[in-house]
């Protein structure tokens, strides 16, 4: 009999409208004190935080300080700036409204503020990141990308409602995002029965509903369907790790910020796949592959209908991302050993090498 523990490290609030609640869910829960909301800097952002404003004003809720200079890959010094910012405001409540470079930047802060409560409400559907305690974050003095162990939030507030706004190539590569996140739960040696589930059902999810939510964004059924398939995904991944894909996903943007993680966590998909069949069971081969397959070809079609580049990686930096990438903590539950001729095979076989 396998042995295995099982996390789950936040209290699920799932609902269209719910970041409507926020401020009856903190009385609900008898916080009191000075707010900072962390949140992205772009206009299509605006219409929740007034709904947040209004919802925190109606409970009485009167001092929230925002801070939203947070890049697309965020750095360690923009995080220290929200920190000196929420001391100042002597916060203790911290609520993080964003995508998973926004998420990850919350808990580093919400964290070295010593935070009294802390609620994350994605407007992402992939990253996994509202409901883990890990932030991906870039070193100013040489671009290295490292994790950080920080705090998971009380609650993730899952609101369909607020990931609407995402355009169809982010609804995609999110949703990339958290298929890989699926799939290499499902493969990885740290895979039990509970994480297989859920690793198999949200890729599931992810390839039924992708394609409907890239053309209808205002479809609230879908958006559902894809953010509940991110919820799957990033619990699996949570408790059963990841693999090589992560290896080099979470590397790249460090030395290449305009590329999102989710693109690059798909552009890998078809190659990791290929690398790791052979050791893993022929039952999840049978069940996974054809997803994959049918997830590349989305994938694929997107990339000539949008006309994206690929991504492109100079010789250089890739021989300097194989030493960290075969030195990741993620490869320890990848079901094939991890080395550095591996990482360059796959990134050679993924991206175009210059």
């Amino acid at each position: 009999m396998t042995k295995y523990e099982y996390y789950v490290s936040s209290r699920v609030m799932f609902g269209a409208g719910r970041t409507r609640e926020i401020g009856l869910i903190l009385k609900q829960y008898n916080q009191h004190g000075n707010i900072m909301l962390v949140t992205d800097s772009g206009g299509w952002v605006e219409p929740l935080i007034k709904e947040l404003e209004i919802s925190l004003y109606q409970e009485g809720f009167k001092s929230i300080v925002k801070y939203n200079a947070i890049s697309p890959n965020p750095k360690m010094s923009e995080c220290i700036r929200g920190i000196e910012i929420a001391k100042e405001n002597k916060s203790s409540i911290f609520i993080a409204l964003g995508g998973g470079s926004i998420l990850d930047a919350a808990k580093k802060i919400a964290k070295d503020c010593e935070a009294k409560f802390f609620i994350t409400i994605p407007t992402t559907a992939g990253t996994g990141s509202h409901i883990n305690e890990w932030s991906v974050l870039i070193k100013d003095e040489n671009s290295e990308k490292i994790s950080l162990q920080n705090i998971p939030a009380n609650i993730a507030l899952l609101d369909p409602i607020a990931t609407v706004s995402m355009p169809p190539v982010t609804t995609l590569f999110t949703g990339l995002d958290s298929f890989s996140h699926g799939m290499e739960a499902y493969f990885g040696t740290g895979a039990s029965i509970l994480t297989d589930m859920q690793s198999l059902k949200g890729c599931q999810m992810v390839v039924e509903n992708i394609q409907s939510a890239m053309e209808d964004g205002n479809n609230i059924e879908v958006r559902s369907r894809i953010l509940e398939a991110d919820l799957l995904t990033g619990n699996a991944m949570l408790n059963a790790g990841l693999g090589i894909l992560h290896c080099i996903a979470n590397i790249v943007p460090g030395f290449y910020p305009d590329y999102s993680h989710g693109y690059i966590c798909a552009s890998l998909l078809k190659a990791t796949a290929e690398f790791n069949k052979e050791a893993i069971s022929q039952e999840k081969r049978q069940q996974m592959l054809p997803l994959v397959e049918k997830i590349s070809n989305i994938f694929e079609n997107a990339i000539k209908k949008y006309d994206i580049k690929p991504v492109t990686i100079d010789n250089g930096h890739l021989q300097t991302i194989k030493k960290i990438g075969a030195a990741n903590v993620n490869g320890k539950t990848n079901p094939k050993k991890v080395t550095e001729d591996a990482v360059e095979k796959l990134m050679r076989d993924s991206f175009l090498i210059t």
